[in-house]
């Protein structure tokens, strides 16, 4: 403690647990929602009939899909905070090395979610809309009603 008031790096314990706290609360913000969308999304898509589901899920699933790419990146960036602080706390000054590692690190991540981002977006036209049907030969499958039974009575009945 008294080296980091030599350097004048006092402030970097606060900052390591302030960023580290930030780094879990947003990780768990992103499992819990991303775990929720995709169970129940999938559930209420799935439903069928003249409720309008499938649009409903995945208009939900879209508006999820902004917000956890922003919660993740700035979860990673909480990690790179603490990682950095962490890493000057411990080394002092010796720790501008690691903290171009952890930047080129952050870097490539931020890249990868931009680049994820752009390929997973879909664009308003190509949505799906209607019910959740799969046409099999002259037989028409609804998927929310799909059971193990259903798929060998349709299997047999094409055979």
């Amino acid at each position: 403690w008294e080296e980091l008031h030599e350097h004048d790096l006092e402030w970097l314990e606060p900052l390591f647990y302030i960023g580290a706290s930030c780094a879990l609360s947003l990780a768990m913000y992103v499992v819990a929602v991303a775990s929720f969308t995709v169970v129940f999304g999938h559930r209420l898509a799935l439903l069928g009939g003249k409720t309008n589901s499938l649009d409903k899920a995945v208009a939900i699933m879209l508006k999820q899909h902004h917000t956890l790419f922003t919660a993740a990146a700035l979860a990673m960036f909480s990690i790179y905070v603490a990682a950095v602080s962490m890493v000057f706390l411990k080394l002092g000054r010796l720790g501008i090395v690691n903290m171009g590692i952890f930047t080129s690190f952050l870097f490539l991540t931020i890249y990868s979610l931009y680049r994820l981002n752009r390929q997973l977006t879909i664009e308003a036209p190509a949505l799906v809309h209607g019910d959740a049907h799969v046409h099999m030969g002259a037989h028409e499958v609804d998927l929310a009603r799909l059971g193990a039974e259903d798929c060998l009575a349709v299997e047999a009945s094409i055979a």
